[in-house]
């Protein structure tokens, strides 16, 4: 559960926030009430710390110490129970705080630390339950058009409102073993203390999708940039434009997809920079694809594997010179009789005529999709 997520669940005992605001994306797993430093050796990361500061009193440089021992171990955040041993925090301590984005709240001395513990806990073991819901919600939502508006009470819950703006970042983890997936996870996570935006990570269809919302544009627009910055040093990623409205959010996620394939290092510049292929990247069914590609071109490769030739290499650099033996002899440096004669060896492995135009055109459409889509 994010911080800003558990505030909002502890508003009844009247918690403020003293400083720390660009930290609020941090994540809580857990809590301590702690009077010391001798609590950080006990912090596994992760964990908000509620204290009296009883062994503190107004002391900044102890509560500047106690807090950097908590952080340095990873604390989600700092709650201080103030009216007796703490009756205002020091203005250094929130200065401090500020600069390592970290959030510090106030708690009245009124408020018992062991209701707000409790209460702590019950919303850590409902935001489970509430993921699991919105993970559902989410998956809906981004794979199929107009379906979100039943889920809405539940976006808005999360903070994804209607006149917000998103965008989306989405990495392919479908060769990613799990180990670099969990890094890959972490690392975005490490990265939410620099973003003010709110964030959403799911899994769809052996990819990991990043969603994001803020109210302002440019600062979406630059943190949606962070994250696939993340992503892109792990796996290959894209990213949306950044858009109003969540009822579009499955149009931001196909517009990350497309712009995820065309970064990716195996797809030719050709097809990088051509609009008129985007349409391609909207076919789903990927065992579709690959039997269409086997079909079509698959005695070519088959044959290239086997004997170690290079008909397929042959036959793209032939539909790329406009099927112009001349243009491909003198681009592969090799006898133009040696193209013709390749030509012939594919047309009958393929058992095609290649200057017939439909044909032609299956066999390129082919190729195409197993840029996009290799095994």
């Amino acid at each position: 559960m994010y911080v800003w997520k558990l505030l909002k669940k502890l508003k009844e005992f009247n918690i403020t926030l003293a400083a720390g605001e660009g930290g609020l994306n941090r994540t809580v797993r857990w809590y301590h009430i702690a009077e010391d430093t001798s609590i950080a050796d006990f912090i596994i990361g992760n964990e908000i710390i509620f204290t009296t500061g009883i062994e503190l009193g107004e002391n900044q440089d102890k509560i500047i110490e106690f807090i950097d021992a908590l952080y340095s171990h990873g604390t989600s955040g700092i709650i201080i129970n103030c009216g007796k041993y703490i009756k205002k925090i020091p203005e250094q301590v929130i200065k401090y705080c500020d600069e390592i984005r970290l959030p510090l709240f106030e708690i009245p001395w009124t408020e018992k630390l062991v209701n707000v513990g409790r209460a702590v806990s019950a919303a850590l073991l409902e935001d489970e339950r509430f993921r699991t819901n919105m993970q559902n919600a989410m998956s809906i939502a981004l794979l199929v058009p107009n379906q979100s508006k039943a889920n809405r009470a539940l976006f808005n819950e999360y903070g994804f409102k209607e006149n917000k703006f998103y965008g989306i970042v989405v990495g392919d983890i479908t060769n990613v073993n799990k180990n670099n997936a969990s890094e890959l996870v972490n690392k975005i996570r490490d990265n939410l203390v620099n973003i003010t935006s709110c964030v959403f990570i799911t899994h769809i269809e052996k990819k990991l999708v990043v969603i994001m919302a803020n109210l302002n544009k440019e600062i979406l627009d630059r943190e949606v940039d962070i994250i696939l910055n993340v992503a892109g040093k792990i796996t290959s990623s894209g990213r949306s434009e950044v858009k109003t409205g969540i009822r579009n959010i499955s149009k931001y996620y196909k517009q990350a997809e497309a712009d995820m394939v065309s970064r990716r290092s195996d797809v030719s510049d050709a097809l990088k920079i051509n609009e008129q292929y985007k349409i391609l990247l909207e076919i789903k069914d990927k065992d579709k694809i690959e039997e269409y590609c086997d079909n079509v071109i698959g005695a070519v490769l088959k044959w290239d594997n086997k004997n170690n030739a290079n008909y397929y290499e042959t036959l793209k650099c032939y539909f790329e010179n406009d099927a112009s033996v001349s243009k491909a002899a003198q681009e592969m440096n090799i006898h133009r009789n040696t193209i013709n004669y390749k030509i012939k060896k594919i047309e009958s492995l393929l058992n095609c005529d290649l200057s017939s135009f439909e044909e032609r055109f299956s066999i390129m459409l082919a190729m195409k999709l197993r840029e996009l889509y290799p095994k």
